[in-house]
């Protein structure tokens, strides 16, 4: 969940959230509409005199129909994704458009691709659908209003759909674009090749920015870098996590402490083991609870204070799992719930400590995995097999 943002409403279950830059996107388009407004007025054919509302406040309606229309958007990819086996965390609105956070992708590469072309689809079907009631409007003063906004939600959807069908992430095009080309070149390529058209595309934009002073064109440049680098790097994570299960990761032997341990105590074994987080324990016939770290020794009030004194955070940064679930699935499920470590436990004891997995365990997998995977990379004259 992107910090900053709040829940606004759900639907089938998936909270729309509003992003703190959305404010100021709202607020930007109001006052640039609003200051336009005339020239607005005359490119939709409407009559200045005709209009009932204030400049500002129609700069207000076409700022929230243009993210109402990213909403819908938006829920036109999670419904689907749900109809086809995929599961959707979350919808977030925000400066530079919506996006939708997936806890589980659709179960093939090519309906990946149908979902990301379901957004822009829609966007075009509103856009056709408002323009056609727009043109059997009878051109009359008492339907000046309606009119202009059926003009402007037309346009917003039509810029909607076709920006969002460019061939290159973070778009919904680049995920099309990964689906046609994944079928012949694999989809580790795949999303190589929309990532680096992605980041081209977003420096192209920044420079446009800069050459006209568009503070929000060069904002949108740098999200859209930012999300082309992240979805590069996810792929990468998601091709180096295949086929590793949670104990190819695990601290065969972590540090172990119970809540009625002193905090100096426990900063000793910390200093002596080398680690910075231990596993917290109810007690001594007690299964693992949390975790504490070492941050987490600074908030002591007293010298005579325990583990147990800390709070109840040390409770909610674990997830238990067992030491044979891919370590992918683990992880993804420690992403939903919040959790920084894996507690790897017996299946058949839950209270059987068996290791734990941070970040720590988890950038060395993925470095070592990248190097055995660069060590094994074929060459120029071994053909690569399709994906």
């Amino acid at each position: 969940m992107p910090s900053g943002s709040i829940t606004l409403f759900r639907v089938r279950g998936i909270p729309i959230r509003a992003h703190w830059s959305l404010v100021l996107a709202l607020a930007y388009i109001t006052y640039a509409f609003s200051t336009d407004f005339e020239k607005a007025a005359h490119l939709a054919g409407v009559p200045r005199a005709g209009l009932t509302l204030p400049a500002l406040l129609w700069g207000a309606v076409i700022a929230v129909a243009l993210f109402v229309s990213v909403a819908l958007h938006e829920l036109a990819h999670s419904l689907f994704a749900l109809r086809v086996g995929g599961r959707v965390r979350e919808i977030t609105l925000m400066i530079v458009g919506g996006v939708s956070q997936m806890s589980k992708m659709p179960p093939s590469l090519a309906l990946e691709g149908w979902m990301a072309l379901v957004g822009p689809l829609s966007s075009l079907v509103i856009a056709l659908v408002t323009w056609l009631v727009r043109a059997v409007l009878p051109a009359t003063s008492g339907l000046a209003d309606l009119r202009l906004g059926l003009f402007y939600l037309a346009g917003l959807n039509l810029m909607l759909g076709l920006f969002n069908l460019l061939p290159a992430f973070p778009m919904d095009g680049g995920r099309v674009l990964r689906a046609f080309l994944g079928r012949k070149v694999g989809r580790a390529r795949a999303t190589q090749i929309a990532a680096m058209l992605g980041r081209g595309l977003s420096i192209a934009l920044g420079l446009l920015g800069l050459a006209t002073i568009n503070v929000l064109l060069i904002i949108i440049a740098f999200f859209l870098y930012g999300g082309a680098k992240a979805e590069a790097g996810a792929e990468e994570t998601h091709a180096l996590l295949g086929g590793l299960k949670v104990r190819d990761m695990m601290l065969p032997h972590p540090l172990l402490v119970r809540t009625d341990d002193p905090l100096q105590q426990v900063g000793a074994s910390m200093r002596d083991s080398g680690r910075l987080e231990a596993i917290v324990s109810a007690g001594v016939e007690g299964g693992p609870t949390g975790i504490l770290v070492a941050q987490d020794l600074l908030r002591a009030r007293t010298r005579e204070a325990k583990v147990g004194d800390v709070g109840p955070i040390i409770f909610h940064r674990a997830l238990q799992v067992s030491a044979d679930e891919p370590a992918e699935a683990a992880l993804t499920r420690a992403q939903q719930q919040g959790a920084s470590y894996l507690v790897v436990v017996d299946e058949s004891s839950p209270r059987a400590l068996l290791g734990l997995v941070g970040p720590t365990e988890i950038q060395n997998a993925l470095a070592l995995r990248g190097l055995v995977s660069k060590q094994r990379a074929p060459d120029a004259r071994t053909p690569v097999p399709h994906g």
